[in-house]
């Protein structure tokens, strides 16, 4: 709570399951590579309304009151922890200032603690994947815990695979790897992730490879829907298989595409690297705001880091393509 001494707490429906907005969808996404519970009112401070939809929506449950609550005293000093005593017929909650003694009421929603189920957000893509609802009870039964599940088998592209989903790879790769290590009955298998991508150069055990959910979501549709012509495409391209002897990055610095050449130099040199570096893994582009982290550039677009000017020598469209807004990779021809 932000000050103790003044004022302070739908359903996914689709023909099949469950639907729910884009922007309440990426706001659980966010979620899910966070923690099992929030509070309403602190946790998603701005975003209530997006944590009531989720909660119509069955992605979030309400599973109790708090019966102590933080509050800050003094500005810049650390927060006091007090008792609250809570009325949910009034819909309200009170404590005891410590510093002026007198009475203070907050909504419920200060102290109510949601829990996520992350299942319902699986059923919905198993009903966009169109995986039959009786291959469907990994999704009750988790691989691991309340990290890892096995959707069932879907069509991707022209193959049928095993889909499987996991909350932050990134944090959860080494479990993930040791148990896929020791299951010889799920190969050549999609994972779905939640949170930040795994270093491009670690590969997956028994031919299995990772999708970001953040990718695949289309963007600007009042629903959360799963881009199927991308995820077909980011499946089905083979490593190399874009590749080809007029495609080339040596060490001096040379990028070919095509029949032409250019050397590039210091930080420009970095980003075609690094591109070059994960072209194998690059379906679905990469975003600025990642890349220019890993080469350490200021620049505020892949544009301006590669000097591009109006009417320049240099122009982007040239040595990359814009796979969707603001991600990119290199260009093949």
């Amino acid at each position: 709570m932000t000050g103790c001494c003044g004022t302070g707490a739908s359903s996914m429906n689709s023909d099949d399951g469950v639907s729910i907005s884009a922007k309440a969808g990426a706001k659980f996404l966010q979620l899910l590579a966070m923690r099992d519970r929030f509070v309403l009112g602190s946790d998603l401070q701005g975003n209530r309304g997006i944590g009531k939809k989720l909660e119509g929506a069955g992605l979030l449950m309400f599973e109790r009151y708090e019966s102590s609550t933080v509050v800050d005293i003094v500005a810049n000093q650390e927060p006091v922890e007090v008792d609250v005593e809570y009325d949910t017929e009034s819909k309200c909650a009170h404590y005891v200032c410590p510093r002026s003694g007198r009475e203070i009421a907050v909504t419920l929603d200060e102290i109510a603690i949601y829990r996520l189920i992350p299942e319902a957000l699986w059923i919905l893509i198993a009903d966009q994947l169109e995986i039959p609802s009786h291959f469907r009870s990994g999704i009750k039964s988790p691989l691991l815990g309340n990290l890892f599940w096995f959707l069932g088998e879907a069509r991707i592209g022209s193959m049928r695979m095993p889909v499987l989903v996991v909350r932050n790879l990134r944090k959860n790769l080494d479990a993930v790897i040791a148990h896929l290590d020791e299951r010889p009955d799920l190969i050549n298998g999609v994972i779905l992730f939640t949170g930040k991508s795994p270093d491009a150069r670690i590969a997956m055990p028994s031919g299995h490879m990772t999708v970001s959910l953040d990718n695949i979501w289309v963007t600007g549709e009042e629903k959360l829907v799963i881009n199927r012509v991308l995820l077909d495409r980011l499946v089905t391209q083979k490593p190399g298989s874009a590749i080809d002897s007029t495609f080339n990055f040596d060490e001096s610095g040379t990028l070919t595409i095509g029949s032409r050449s250019k050397r590039f130099k210091g930080k420009q040199k970095a980003i075609i690297a690094l591109f070059w570096q994960r072209k194998n893994h690059d379906a679905a582009g990469f975003a600025w705001v990642d890349v220019k982290v890993d080469v350490k550039s200021r620049s505020d677009s892949l544009a301006n880091a590669m000097g591009q000017k109006p009417g320049g020598a240099f122009q982007l469209d040239d040595w990359f393509e814009q796979v969707s807004h603001g991600r990119h990779r290199l260009l093949r021809r």
